[in-house]
């Protein structure tokens, strides 16, 4: 049986657009020379020469061989999502391989930078040269609003082709009706709240190198620290502030954000979605810092402090940490495990099954609970806001929310197999699948995970960022191909 039907054609459609990709990317690993120069780490030259020179050559052979390829269509779009997130992944690696790392570790570190994750498997940040510390920053900054829409903003022509590619990386809302002007305004924003970031940083007390790779990870939602403390390092109120500020940013939707910054002062606040957001961060917040205080764990301040603080970081899946988790109450890892699973809104940076998502199912439950009540000609419409839902996406995300659910039970059964009690086996899970990063696993377990352990996060991290149908699009396509020769 052939589950998704791809021929030759097909094949050059997928390879011409990964070599579009590789091409941006490898100039993009040229700007980690400069941090390179002004540090004077000339031995590191090589680390960021080689991968470029590679990326860039096989994306021009690439992209001129197979010029006469048909144009992309939705089933390529998604092929390519999938598997470019693995490739740019592996290109992404060679710094950490080049400075000593193992495999598994080097593509680890790279996909989940890339993924915003923010999971690390390098115990000493602080020795590490500041080129690769960029470059690491970088690929969550680049991840943050998606490889695919770095490609289509660099390179894409046909508006037809743009689109595609913005429905297949699980986009749908648009600035603008043309997903080019769209993609166009996503980066301006992003580029500006960047730029904020590291103002705001820089004046809250960081240095420069700092304040700009802190700015990259904050606002991506990512969470790669300079310090093996994380933000903790600082000890500082005005810095977690700051990052309290760029990650609940970073977890709101562009559009939203976008006509805020045109004048609409309010739009944020009519949102559902973006209401329900911070509803959660309040209630979060308040049920984490009380446990915490009820529990003896710290002083009434200081638990408000960092229960505040590791909400925000939660919900928005950025990831920085104030506090070692593994030594919280179960009632607030509860809380915890289930903010990682919301995630933030909608067309933001951030990761999880998203606040709106849940919103429309839960709304949906009430509905069918109101039919069998009211009379039955009686109609109910589905909507948010004024926004009425249509059944259609309502299918759609019950059947993500099946298969996210699947992969996030799933995902904890491996690790307990693996030897990991229950609720350490779900944080890994939930943490890897909703590109979150932190775990309830003390630090010196974390950085002896086994190889196995790291393949079914980096598998998680990926299918997570992707939303899980691209990931299961390619899947079920080589499956597809490995049956087809078998017949």
């Amino acid at each position: 049986m052939i589950l998704l039907k791809l021929d030759k054609e097909d094949l050059k459609v997928v390879l011409r657009d990964i070599g579009s990709i590789l091409l941006v990317v490898g100039y993009i690993m040229l700007l980690p020379l400069i941090v390179a120069y002004i540090s004077g780490e000339e031995e590191l030259y090589s680390a960021f020469l080689y991968p470029s020179f590679f990326a860039i050559w096989i994306g021009i052979i690439l992209r001129w061989s197979l010029r006469e390829a048909m144009e992309t269509m939705l089933k390529h779009a998604m092929l390519t999502a999938g598997l470019a997130w693995l490739i740019v992944s592996l290109v992404g690696a060679f710094p950490y391989l080049y400075y000593g790392m193992s495999f598994v570790d080097s593509y680890f570190e790279s996909i989940s930078g890339f993924t915003t994750t923010g999971m690390t498997v390098i115990a000493s940040i602080e020795e590490m040269p500041r080129s690769i510390l960029f470059w690491r920053a970088m690929t969550e900054w680049i991840g943050g609003v998606g490889v695919i829409m770095l490609f289509l903003v660099v390179l894409m022509q046909s508006r037809a082709v743009m689109a595609r590619f913005y429905m297949a990386e699980a986009r749908t809302e648009r600035i603008k009706p043309a997903v080019s002007t769209t993609v166009t305004y996503i980066w301006r924003i992003y580029l500006l709240l960047t730029f904020i970031g590291v103002l705001l940083y820089y004046i809250a007390g960081m240095g420069l190198f700092d304040a700009i790779t802190h700015s990259f990870t904050a606002l991506s939602t990512g969470g790669f620290s300079t310090h093996d403390a994380s933000i903790s390092y600082y000890d500082s109120l005005g810095i977690e502030i700051v990052s309290i500020l760029l990650m609940v940013t970073g977890g709101i939707s562009f559009v939203v954000l976008y006509r805020v910054l045109t004048g609409d002062k309010k739009a944020a606040l009519r949102n559902p979605e973006v209401r329900a957001y911070f509803i959660l961060i309040l209630i979060g917040s308040l049920a984490v810092s009380l446990n915490l205080i009820s529990q003896r764990q710290y002083p009434v301040l200081e638990a408000f402090r960092y229960g505040v603080f590791q909400t925000v970081a939660i919900i928005t899946t950025t990831g920085y940490s104030t506090q070692e988790l593994a030594k919280w109450p179960d009632f607030s890892k509860i809380i915890i495990l289930l903010l990682m699973a919301s995630g933030a809104c909608i067309g933001s940076t951030g990761g999880g099954f998203k606040v709106l998502r849940i919103l429309i199912l839960l709304k949906h439950g009430y509905q069918e609970m109101m039919k069998n009540l009211l009379p039955g000609k009686a109609v109910v419409t589905l909507k948010i806001g004024d926004r009425p839902i249509e059944s259609e996406d309502v299918f759609r995300m019950s059947g993500l929310f099946f298969l996210f659910i699947t992969l996030l039970l799933g995902g904890g059964m491996v690790f307990s197999l693996l030897g990991y009690d229950a609720l350490v086996a779900m944080s890994l899970s939930f943490s890897a699948l909703s590109n979150v990063g932190p775990v309830f696993l003390p630090a010196e377990e974390w950085f002896n995970l086994s190889d196995i352990a790291k393949i079914v996060l980096i598998i998680e991290m990926w299918a997570g960022r992707l939303e899980v149908f691209p990931a299961l699009a390619l899947i079920i396509s080589f499956f597809s191909v490995l049956s087809s020769k078998k017949e």
